[in-house]
């Protein structure tokens, strides 16, 4: 038996450093022609990668990098719902063993919302207690006006939420050929 001695405080959690979602363009741009292709919801997953950075002044941020996107083939959309056949994960499973890559690394789901504002229903916080494969899962919600809402559960050692999580594109470090030939022939 436990006795509570603090009944007159609330629990208060405080996040002192930077948690975010990126996309390459590559892969930002086939998950809005998903979105855009559909006059229903449509869902898929993919692959994610956590990265931690420790800072110099002792900030972290940490990046969940999304690799890959998958539209499975099955799944029962409606205008208000959508579910992907469990068989059709399966595949993705098997494809990933088959190419000696981690099934752990699927972590990411993404579902779009057509036409509504982007939140998390009771359906899906359903589903992604369903899709625990590790320690976290991170989801997306997009819709046709582009807008993305970011989330990561967590799962161990309890279940913790972050909502609301910026969503970035990785732009590429050094400009495409033919920009940075464009911008030598100005200098000359």
């Amino acid at each position: 038996m436990y006795l509570k001695v603090n009944d007159n405080k609330e629990q208060e959690s405080k996040l002192k450093d930077f948690m975010y979602i990126s996309f390459t363009p590559e892969i930002y741009a086939e998950l809005r022609a998903y979105v855009n292709a559909f006059d229903k919801e449509c869902s898929g997953c993919g692959l994610v990668k956590q990265y931690i950075n420790v800072f110099e002044d002792k900030h972290t941020e940490i990046e969940y990098r999304v690799s890959k996107i998958y539209l499975p083939e099955a799944q029962n959309n409606t205008g208000a719902s959508t579910d992907i056949e469990g068989l059709e994960i399966n595949k993705i499973i098997t494809e990933l063993v088959q190419n000696n890559i981690s099934p752990e690394e699927l972590r990411f789901h993404w579902h779009s919302h057509n036409d509504m504002s982007v939140f998390h229903s009771g359906t899906d916080n359903e589903n992604y207690d369903d899709l625990k494969t590790g320690d976290f899962l991170v989801s997306i919600v997009a819709n046709k006006k582009g807008e993305l809402l970011g989330r990561v559960d967590f799962y161990k050692p309890f279940n913790i939420i972050y909502n609301n999580l910026p969503v970035f594109i990785k732009m590429p470090e050094e400009a495409m050929p033919h920009v940075q030939t464009n911008i030598d022939k100005v200098k000359k």
